[in-house]
């Protein structure tokens, strides 16, 4: 009889980019939750294995060592000068740009060659609570990538949890009973086809300025085509 053995998120989110790197599609980034930032191990094989760039939601009790000392994301963003943030859009919601208040710092620990670690921070406004609100994220990337680039990879975990609830809500994603790993996998494929052809239709018909325009992706091809949408998603020919 086979056994599955217990796996962590973490642990399959590795099985799962193994297997993406192996087929030879290497994604632009990774943008993940608290989950995957309070797993060190997680991180810091995505950054010296594959020197994957990627941007994690994490908490102000984030830690990175200084000067032989733990350093918090709070105490860090307490250094920060009224300068140091930008006003910048994280991409398009329901009611247009999404802009906020962003800052980073670089910090000081030993990279691949060519990258860097940053501690990013989104500042916003609350009128009901009459103070600023902050958010935390932990990114890696190739050094020269700009404050702007690296916000906008931040919101598209607001693009990316849209696609869950639209396959939740409307093609049955949550709607399964778990009996057997097979039947699952063939449920959740068919959803997800299902939901990459309505991606694509959808874009042939209306197009996706926020995504086309931007620098991330510096080369263009006419809006509305196979070919540009799976270019501005980074698939490869033989995705759906």
């Amino acid at each position: 009889t086979l056994k599955t053995k217990f796996a962590t998120k973490t642990g399959l989110a590795k099985r799962m980019l193994q297997s993406t790197l192996q087929e030879g599609l290497r994604p632009a980034w990774f943008v993940a939750d608290e989950v995957y930032s309070r797993d060190g191990s997680f991180w810091y094989w995505l950054e010296q294995t594959f020197q994957q760039p990627y941007v994690l939601t994490v908490t102000k009790k984030q830690p990175t060592p200084i000067n032989f000392q733990t350093h918090y994301a709070e105490d860090l963003l307490e250094k920060l000068e009224e300068e140091d943030w930008h006003t910048l859009s994280c991409g398009a919601g329901t009611k247009g740009e999404r802009y906020s208040d962003w800052a980073r710092i670089r910090l000081s620990c030993t990279q691949p060659e060519g990258y860097s670690r940053w501690f990013l921070f989104r500042r916003q406004f609350s009128k009901d609570k009459n103070r600023f609100i902050f958010s935390y994220y932990q990114a890696f990337a190739p050094r020269d990538n700009s404050l702007e680039t690296v916000v906008w990879v931040a919101g598209q975990r607001w693009r990316i949890e849209e696609c869950f609830k639209f396959a939740k809500s409307h093609l049955g994603l949550a709607d399964y009973e778990v009996r057997s790993w097979t039947g699952w996998h063939r449920h959740t494929a068919l959803v997800l086809a299902a939901g990459a052809f309505l991606s694509v239709l959808r874009f042939q018909l209306e197009g996706f300025p926020d995504v086309i325009d931007h620098p991330l992706f510096s080369q263009r091809r006419k809006t509305g085509s196979l070919d540009a949408f799976k270019q501005e998603r980074q698939l490869s020919s033989v995705s759906v």
